[in-house]
């Protein structure tokens, strides 16, 4: 049996712990700009589970001209001092979480952290989606689910849903 994986060209992780926004860097008195040290460390988890995720399903980092699409969602805990009926809410999915770290700031810190590992630099994100959630079980871990793919050109997509609808015809 050839154990041999092909490829992957998507790459799909999670990050297990409460979302972080990338911080804006501070100054020392000499003038010197540095990361503080909490986004730091949550750019390395972001780094870990990448590397992981990327070695699990044999994913290939891209060309530096392959132009590519991601999706961030990022799941918060429900508040527990909330009152139970906010709580039902949120866990249903009826509310969203409206509060800090603002979503731009989610997908810099994520995205800043795949430099080498799933695209050769964060420009070739030509598309992001990214979405803020409650968790829906007051038991489930806050997490941030990332998910890297090449991005198809309009004619690629043309072909598909033409083929897609050849195949169901023929069906």
């Amino acid at each position: 049996m050839n154990t041999m994986q092909r490829p992957s060209e998507t790459l799909l992780f999670r990050v297990n712990g409460i979302p972080q926004g990338k911080a804006r860097p501070r100054f020392t008195k000499g003038g010197r700009a540095y990361t503080p040290a909490k986004t730091r460390r949550y750019e390395e988890a972001v780094r870990e589970a990448a590397q992981l995720a990327a070695q699990a399903q044999g994913f290939i980092k891209h060309d530096k001209g392959t132009p590519l699409k991601a999706s961030v969602t990022a799941w918060f805990p429900v508040p527990a001092s909330w009152p139970k009926k906010k709580r039902a809410a949120a866990l249903s999915g009826a509310l969203y979480p409206a509060v800090k770290p603002d979503a731009d700031n989610i997908a810099k810190a994520v995205l800043d952290a795949l430099n080498g590992i799933a695209f050769h630099d964060d420009k070739q994100v030509v598309s992001c989606t990214v979405s803020k959630r409650y968790t829906f079980r007051d038991d489930d871990t806050p997490r941030v689910v990332v998910h890297i793919a090449p991005m198809k050109t309009f004619a690629q997509l043309r072909e598909a849903a033409v083929s897609d609808g050849q195949n169901g015809e023929n069906a």
